[in-house]
């Protein structure tokens, strides 16, 4: 209402007085047509981000991992009961106050989501990385060199992961003898095919 009295050139406390006066109820009618259609729209905002969640950041160590999109459960809770308090409100059957219990399940079940959420994106990077490592030790073995060679024992997967990763980046493709490449072959097609069986 503040924006309408300014768009208009009039004071918020003119409108007031005006909807107030004998012979304006075409007014009051349209105010509150317009302040419904504000509070429709903002349940209509409530209901997305109860479902859709708002991107939230997965943070570890001062590092921002990902993001995931957080529902938001208690937002959820609080429209059911408002909209449909016969099935969802405090008088409903099975809802006579919550218990702590069910408080507590709730709190465990959004700290649980959050935690698989960052457990699944550390594990897709850790998989990466050991995934790399693993190439870079079968490229040894085709080549006849220790399975460890280019590896320093001193450091994490993810530093011997990021070293190996600049290397390859000027490394020019590795020449193979056809016996060598036959054996990367071989190696290829049983990582691709996880059922096979290599040939004894």
């Amino acid at each position: 209402m503040t924006q309408a009295a300014k768009r208009i050139g009039k004071s918020l406390e003119a409108l007031y007085k005006l909807r107030h006066r004998p012979g304006a109820e075409g007014f009051a009618a349209a105010w509150d047509a317009a302040l419904d259609r504000g509070v429709q729209r903002l349940e209509d905002c409530a209901m997305e981000r109860s479902i859709t969640g708002t991107r939230t950041p997965i943070v570890s160590g001062g590092e921002i991992l990902g993001h995931w999109d957080k529902p938001d459960n208690n937002l959820l809770r609080f429209l059911l009961r408002q909209r449909m308090p016969q099935r969802y409100g405090p008088n409903a059957p099975g809802q006579q106050g919550e218990s702590d219990d069910a408080v507590r399940r709730a709190a465990q079940a959004e700290a649980m989501a959050a935690a698989r959420a960052y457990i699944n994106s550390k594990m897709r990077m850790q998989v990466g990385e050991l995934t790399h490592l693993l190439d870079h030790m079968v490229e040894n073995k085709i080549c006849g060199q220790p399975y460890i060679t280019g590896i320093d024992l001193t450091k994490t997967i993810r530093e011997n992961a990021e070293i190996l990763r600049a290397k390859a980046v000027n490394a020019p493709t590795p020449q193979r003898t056809p016996a060598q490449q036959a054996l990367r072959n071989r190696i290829d097609g049983v990582i691709s095919q996880p059922d096979a069986r290599p040939a004894p």
